[in-house]
């Protein structure tokens, strides 16, 4: 077992004692939003023969690779086969969205003038930067130790993340003329999700650690070394001079 994930399977299981051979619709919105698929996988592999249990989400987080790197932990779940009764609708520039990749379809909404949205104009600034540092510019724990830029870039992440991602922001944009049709398709299009083999390796995160980071953490370790040894060499030389051991030169007489 995994989380509460259990009790998403016993949901599921006493939901579906009730329907009566009727059809039932799972939805969700962030990491609810993929609960809402690892259920629909889960019926859909327990009971391959029944219906095809319909999926609507919201701003999903990469069900698709995280329930691979846990197999372990899901093995009730296919990720490797195709979802099409599955359809998460997401706004492009939302940074959640780049958690990994989803099952099923993804619908994009609010590509309409896209640049001269709030959406734009925020997370426009946090593009090129790292996940874990914009994790450490929105931590209101690291405000006291923040720069000046780098709390302009967590306001900056803070409203990107509110404007594509809080669900009353996507709400009103889906709710916009042409943003959301009556079949289903969106201002942006939809795309199916490629089917992730078993054997691939480059498509989700593998959790392997980057060989720049490595170098980085090597550079601060020898600045660290050169400092320290700096400060060994400064003390032991003050300590020389304090007892008269090493810095007075004696005159031998003539």
């Amino acid at each position: 077992s995994y989380g509460y994930y259990p009790i998403t399977q016993a949901v599921m299981e006493a939901v579906r004692s009730t329907l009566g051979g009727k059809s039932l619709l799972i939805s969700g919105h962030s990491q609810g939003g993929s609960r809402a698929q690892l259920a629909g996988m889960y019926l859909q592999k327990k009971y391959p023969t029944e219906t095809k249990w319909p999926v609507v989400t919201f701003a999903a987080t990469g069900t698709g690779c995280f329930s691979r790197a846990s197999r372990m932990n899901y093995p009730d779940v296919d990720p490797t086969v195709a979802h099409p009764h599955m359809t998460d609708y997401t706004h492009p520039l939302d940074p959640w969205n780049a958690l990994g990749l989803d099952v099923g379809r993804t619908c994009y909404f609010g590509t309409t003038n896209i640049t001269s949205t709030n959406q734009y104009k925020y997370c426009e600034k946090i593009w090129g930067y790292t996940g874990p540092t914009l994790i450490y510019v929105d931590a209101s724990i690291t405000d006291g130790i923040k720069t000046a830029k780098e709390t302009d870039l967590g306001y900056s992440f803070k409203n990107c993340r509110y404007y594509t991602h809080w669900i009353e922001a996507m709400l009103l944009m889906l709710e916009q003329p042409g943003a959301l049709e009556a079949n289903g398709n969106t201002d942006g299009g939809c795309v199916d999700n490629p089917v992730i083999p078993e054997a691939d390796t480059t498509t989700c995160p593998t959790g392997a650690v980057p060989v720049d980071f490595w170098l980085t953490v090597g550079g601060i370790v020898l600045i660290v070394v050169i400092v320290v040894v700096g400060l060994i060499v400064i003390i032991v030389s003050m300590i020389c001079c304090i007892k008269k051991r090493c810095c007075r030169t004696r005159v031998e007489p003539w």
